[in-house]
């Protein structure tokens, strides 16, 4: 399994929990672990653990293709997309906000 700061990266301007570059980029997400359980347990042991990213996808244009780059990019690594959730606009700043629910299993 590949890092999800790498993978994401590699398509966009990418940063853990909250972008803080100064000059914000058109187009740029945010990520963060937000739950990790057991998958497999044996012995009173956990075997393999699944792992619940918050992917957010931010931008300022028509983001579809973005969207579809990520979910191709994490599912190619091993990534299942739970979920893209409904979008968001934020008046205050001008970007659509896209969360994108992905999980894992970790040997």
């Amino acid at each position: 399994m590949s890092n999800i700061n790498e993978i994401l990266a590699a398509i966009l301007p990418t940063e853990r929990v909250i972008y803080t570059g100064k000059d914000k980029p058109r187009t740029y997400c945010t990520f963060q672990r937000v739950l990790e359980n057991a998958a497999l347990s044996a012995d009173d042991t956990e075997k393999q653990a699944q792992i619940t990213y918050r992917v957010t996808l931010f931008s300022k244009t028509d983001y579809e293709s973005t969207l579809e780059t990520i979910k191709a990019a994490l599912v190619a690594a091993g990534f299942y997309i739970n979920a893209v959730e409904g979008e968001d606009y934020e008046t205050d700043t001008g970007y659509y906000k896209i969360p994108i629910t992905v999980q894992t299993i970790k040997s």
